[in-house]
């Protein structure tokens, strides 16, 4: 049998309807004091970080103005301030790098990729050049950077001799850009490129679309030029 006494009235948790509404105030009180500092927070943190973020971009601006400098200097070899090309790029490229390490993902670090890539083009690190290119193409977008960079990166392929890759990459690059300020260069770089992998069909058939699109053109002229030399 089962000896189960009920609790004395004084043992049981017996609330009034005051003490009930005063047990709820205190919650709804715990939850607005967490709401208010959350508030808080973010009326605090939210400015603090875009003016962090405003300030990173301005010193990255600062920093990629300075490279661009090195990279405008005058080359004197009694004078200066630089005393040769290859000197006056390595500087240029060293002060790019800082822009991006320091300025990671501002958009003057962005930029900084590009010039990256420019430099190390000059110095002869072409493969370097098209890993530096191929991430301001990506970083930049549809923007004369972004499309100055996809002509980086097949310039970068057609000096390592991979003719097949970098006529891939002219492709890409005229159907990105149909109509960016680099086309003429483009298509004819991507004739070089036809030509140098074998591809002497594309090459022609490329050639005599541009001399019929714009005839009289300066287009037309060289792709008139460039196939007659080809016996066509």
């Amino acid at each position: 049998m089962s000896h189960w006494k009920p609790k004395p009235i004084n043992d049981l948790e017996v609330k009034t309807p005051l003490e009930k509404i005063q047990a709820w105030a205190k919650k709804r009180q715990e939850i607005l004091a967490v709401a208010l500092i959350f508030v808080l927070l973010l009326a605090i943190g939210v400015p603090y970080y875009m003016k962090s973020r405003r300030q990173a971009e301005n010193d990255a601006i600062q920093k990629l103005s300075i490279a661009q400098l090195y990279l405008n200097s005058q080359v004197d070899p009694k004078n200066g301030p630089f005393k040769s090309e290859m000197e006056k790029f390595q500087t240029a490229l060293q002060q790019f790098q800082q822009v991006t390490q320091q300025g990671a993902g501002t958009w003057a670090a962005k930029v900084a990729t590009f010039y990256i890539g420019k430099c190390q083009l000059v110095l002869g690190q072409n493969s370097q050049a098209y890993v530096s290119f191929d991430t301001a193409s990506q970083q930049l977008g549809k923007t004369p950077l972004g499309e100055a960079a996809f002509v980086g990166k097949a310039t970068a392929l057609l000096l390592q001799s991979k003719f097949k890759e970098a006529a891939g990459a002219l492709e890409q690059c005229l159907s990105t850009y149909p109509d960016g300020f680099l086309v003429s260069k483009v298509r004819l770089d991507l004739v070089d490129a036809y030509l140098q992998s074998g591809q002497k069909d594309k090459a022609v058939k490329l050639l005599q679309d541009l001399s019929k699109a714009k005839p009289g053109s300066n287009d037309a002229l060289e792709a008139a030029r460039i196939l007659k030399t080809l016996g066509q």
